[in-house]
């Protein structure tokens, strides 16, 4: 084979190979364009997924704490009356 055919076949598979390259690049830029547009539309979501998640711990805490104090408070009378036979 002639040396300058096989520089020529080397630089066509070189070449193809780039154009591979480019062409998953820019399927990976089309891609992370559109996750960052995607995301930006969900921030908002998810602050007010978060606010609620937020107010829902509040009351389970709040209820919670109104247990232990009735608990507290039935125990207490339980104690004062004793046990009666």
């Amino acid at each position: 084979m002639n040396p300058i055919e096989e520089c020529r076949r080397d630089y066509l598979n070189v070449e193809e190979h780039l154009k591979t390259i480019d062409s998953r690049l820019e399927l990976l830029q089309e891609v992370l364009t559109t996750h960052i547009k995607d995301e930006s539309d969900l921030t908002p979501i998810v602050k007010e997924l978060v606010d609620a998640w937020k107010a829902a711990g509040f009351l389970v805490n709040f209820i919670k704490w109104i247990g232990i104090i009735a608990g507290a408070i039935t125990a207490a009378i339980a104690l004062l009356k004793g046990h009666k036979p």
